[in-house]
């Protein structure tokens, strides 16, 4: 009997000291759970998603991807001009990419200063013996020359003589 009541009030003792630690370290492990809107903020927070969604936004279905560098704060983005084009003449696509550029800066210089903003455009190129892919407009953009741009009177065919470094492929210029 003794044993029996020795056993019980050793089990006893060890439910109620594992009760105990096992509320004590549920209090401290208790975190607040973020929510979602806590999470979507800090995204936005990063240049990274800021890049990305407002070139989704300018770009829709024609943004192939952007790239963002932590260490230059440096961003690339990448549109696809096939998506943009629709038949109209290599000028008018002009137009309409450096409309896109302009809206871009704009866009980027109110929400996050990049150091560099670097867009290319690629589409289908056909020459005499091939059609391919190819990269047919690049445009840079330093900050100091983003800031110093007045966008108000701003006119996006300046695009070229603007931007601290403009390319363009010798066939889209034909």
């Amino acid at each position: 009997m003794k044993k029996f009541l020795l056993s019980t009030l050793t089990l006893i003792s060890i439910l109620v000291l594992g009760g105990c630690s096992e509320s004590e370290g549920s209090e401290e492990e208790e975190v607040p759970e973020e929510s979602e809107d806590t999470t979507e903020e800090k995204e936005a927070d990063i240049p990274e998603s800021t890049a990305n969604k407002i070139s989704r936004e300018i770009f829709g279905d024609a943004l192939i991807d952007t790239e963002y560098y932590e260490a230059s704060n440096h961003v690339n983005i990448y549109v696809n001009l096939n998506n943009l084009s629709d038949g109209l003449t290599n000028n008018m696509i002009k137009t309409e990419a450096y409309s896109d550029v302009t809206n871009l800066l704009i866009a980027l210089q109110n929400e996050y200063a990049f150091d560099d903003v670097y867009v290319e455009f690629e589409t289908t190129l056909v020459n005499h013996y091939e059609e391919r892919k190819d990269k047919v407009i690049a445009i840079d953009f330093e900050k100091e020359t983003i800031e110093r741009v007045d966008f108000d009177n701003f006119l996006s065919p300046d695009i070229p003589n603007e931007a601290d470094h403009y390319w363009e492929h010798p066939l889209f210029s034909e």
